[in-house]
């Protein structure tokens, strides 16, 4: 994505800005959890939140990005500055345990399915991070 995507874009159909919206609390949440339980790749889908507003809610959409928690990261990314080596190395190493430990124990084949999404979501989002000088 470029940075131009993440320009706020409110739509003007109430339905389609319904949607952004709920899809934007729904990825916050499940941002936040990702940020207490390993399993999930939190900033993942507090990136996906951030472009849900975008579309939906610029009130929600400035709130995220001045979040003293990850608002940070989130103007790091929608500027494009990437992230440092050392925080790629730990945050593959942290989905990769995650993922791996929660497979093990996921006996239900949908939950593993679940899983590999956004497994294989927060690689390909952390790899396709600049990495910082």
């Amino acid at each position: 994505m470029s940075k131009k995507s993440f320009d706020v874009q409110v739509s003007d159909i109430k339905s389609i800005r319904t949607m952004w919206f709920v899809l934007g609390i729904i990825s916050t949440g499940l941002g936040i959890a990702g940020y207490i339980l390993p399993v999930m790749p939190g900033t993942t889908f507090i990136i996906i939140a951030l472009y849900c507003f975008a579309r939906s809610n610029e009130k929600w959409y400035n709130k995220l990005l001045n979040n003293k928690y990850f608002g940070k990261t989130l103007r790091d990314f929608k500027a494009g500055k990437g992230m440092s080596l050392k925080s790629k190395l730990i945050a593959l190493g942290v989905v990769i345990t995650s993922i791996g430990i929660s497979m093990y124990f996921a006996s239900n084949f949908y939950v593993q399915i679940f899983l590999i999404v956004c497994g294989v979501t927060a690689i390909t989002c952390i790899l396709w991070q600049k990495t910082k000088k």
